[in-house]
């Protein structure tokens, strides 16, 4: 397309019917995408189409590598025990579910579920 006078910043992708994303992003985007399923997943794009499905910003997929685990829920919880403390899970928990908002500069606050 260059060779025609089109700059990438021309061109958008608006989704991926097969993968059931509707993300916009530029081509550049895309490819780097596609750069990222082939060299750090091997061709398997199982995780890619899950973080887009999440709303995971893509220039956040593509700089970030997430790691297999196992298929069994059992060896991956005693990996994250090794590997990880229950606090982090705790916190992580509490935000993600509203019950624990964290403010920049200012702290934590709990939801009262008694007023």
């Amino acid at each position: 397309m260059r060779e025609r006078g089109f700059d990438d910043k021309s061109f958008f992708v608006c989704g991926f019917v097969d993968w059931g994303v509707d993300t916009q992003m530029g081509l550049s985007e895309a490819y780097g995408l596609k750069r990222c399923i082939q060299e750090f997943y091997h061709g398997d794009e199982s995780i890619v189409i899950h973080l887009l499905k999440e709303h995971i910003d893509v220039k956040y997929i593509v700089s970030h590598y997430y790691r297999f685990i196992s298929k069994d829920e059992y060896d991956t919880a005693l990996y994250l025990l090794e590997h990880t403390n229950i606090s982090q899970f705790m916190l992580a928990k509490a935000l993600d579910d509203g019950v624990l908002a964290s403010i920049n500069g200012k702290g934590f606050y709990i939801a009262d579920i008694k007023i």
